[in-house]
């Protein structure tokens, strides 16, 4: 990876570069850059330098403070209602579902999001009542979150709607679509209307590459089909002989979990 080059005197956002300082080590050991800035309200301040420069940190905490003092004000002078007493915007679930939004977008570490190019859009980014009031407009509940609904599209509100966990999950781009007799749905929809269930349908259709047909129509106690002692003894032996737990899986007509927990001793304790 690329040495991320930063100069003396370098500004990003209030903050102005001094020097670089003694390395961090996180938990796991590894080595993370530190760097010693000015901000422009007179404090120092000690930070990660990819914080720095992929645009998380742009002050020493005294810009989020104008900025959450003002949204309450704003936010009144906007719609000329009062606020509860107590209440603070930056406190609130759909502050902190906008926030995660930006920061998804500019962290390199989430390959998912900013590793795709995914972007929000300038009207939500630079100012949070854009997306609050659509929010707000759009069916926003504190039991939902917000789901793209090209999972390779941006933030923006042509592609954006609340839904719910369930919901959002049917949508992951790494979510399968099944066609079976003319319908296609995901796994996890599958999973709801046959009542085999997403995670047995998953591990069917996905991990033990089972033909759809089978899939679908093989009763749910098949994948938990009793063995012998016999057969038990048989699949731990040929295991060990470097025989493959999908092939036993398929040889069984069992799931590949089965072989898995009773290699494990999860199950079949008493077969020795």
């Amino acid at each position: 990876m690329r040495k991320i080059e930063i100069k003396k005197g370098q500004k990003f956002g209030r903050l102005t570069v001094v020097k670089e300082v003694a390395p961090h080590f996180d938990p796991k050991g590894r080595k993370v850059r530190m760097i010693l800035c000015r901000c422009e309200c007179g404090n120092e301040t000690t930070l990660q330098i990819s914080r720095l420069t992929c645009g998380i940190t742009t002050s020493c905490g005294c810009l989020r403070l104008e900025r959450v003092g003002s949204l309450n004000k704003r936010y009144e002078r906007i719609t000329g209602r009062k606020l509860p007493e107590g209440f603070s915007f930056r406190k609130s679930r759909i502050h902190g579902i906008w926030t995660s939004m930006l920061h998804r977008c500019v962290n390199p570490s989430e390959k998912n999001y900013y590793g795709k190019g995914i972007t929000v859009c300038e009207e939500w980014r630079s100012d949070f009542f854009n997306f609050y009031f659509w929010a707000m407009e759009n069916g926003y509940t504190d039991e939902l979150t917000i789901d793209r609904i090209d999972s390779n599209g941006n933030y923006e509100p042509s592609n954006c709607r609340w839904a719910t966990y369930k919901q959002q999950n049917n949508n992951k781009s790494m979510n399968r679509s099944i066609t079976y007799n003319g319908e296609t749905h995901t796994v996890g929809e599958w999973g709801d209307i046959t009542g085999i269930g997403r995670d047995l349908l998953y591990q069917r259709t996905i991990f033990n590459n089972w033909p759809i047909e089978k899939s679908f129509t093989t009763p749910v106690e098949q994948h938990r089909k009793p063995l012998t002692d016999d057969e038990v003894r048989d699949i731990r032996k040929r295991s060990a002989d470097g025989v493959p737990r999908k092939t036993l899986a398929a040889e069984y007509n069992i799931d590949v979990s089965c072989i898995h927990n009773l290699l494990r001793g999860a199950t079949y304790k008493h077969v020795k």
